[in-house]
């Protein structure tokens, strides 16, 4: 995505000359003031194109503005996708976050109860010492994957499915 917002901002500065400013953002002088981006290399031009629409998705600066009313509305656009890519990824992370949260209440919750048992029970400290690791162990481990555990499978037609079954089951048969 980066890479086509910087392909489109090289090509806009390359090519829009002659707009209502007549100026694009390769008109603008370096820090020194003597010579400007247009005068620079290509590959000086692409990494700061490359620069500059690295900063419209994060939070970054960078010293190239926009010269002309279409570079200023295509930057803009990219401000406003950019905002919309960050919205999404912040959505995306913080559902992962509250899935593991989940699933790290319920065990934890879990863990508690039984600690509240074998101290009703008066277990001796070692035997729930370890009680509590087994079952910790057991809790963590992940299990492997069962056809029981895949409803969609029944989907498949009944050649495909003993075809499945043939590749799975044929280990164990020879």
């Amino acid at each position: 995505m980066n890479h086509v917002m910087c392909c489109a901002w090289f090509w806009l500065g390359r090519r829009l000359q002659g707009l209502d400013t007549e100026s694009t953002w390769l008109d603008i002088h370096l820090l020194r003031g003597e010579i400007t981006y247009r005068d620079t290399t290509s590959a000086f031009q692409y990494t700061t194109s490359f620069h500059w629409a690295f900063t419209q998705l994060t939070a970054g600066s960078v010293a190239v503005m926009p010269q002309n009313s279409f570079e200023r509305g295509f930057n803009v656009c990219c401000l406003v996708i950019g905002l919309f890519v960050s919205c999404l990824l912040i959505s995306q992370l913080s559902a992962k976050m509250v899935h593991v949260q989940s699933i790290n209440h319920e065990r934890v919750c879990q863990l508690h109860l039984l600690l509240r048992f074998l101290e009703e029970q008066a277990v001796s400290r070692s035997l729930s010492l370890r009680i509590r690791r087994l079952i910790q162990k057991r809790m963590y481990a992940t299990k492997p994957i069962t056809m029981k555990d895949l409803p969609s499978l029944a989907l498949l037609p009944t050649t495909l499915k003993n075809e499945l079954d043939h590749s799975i089951f044929r280990p164990v048969l020879l």
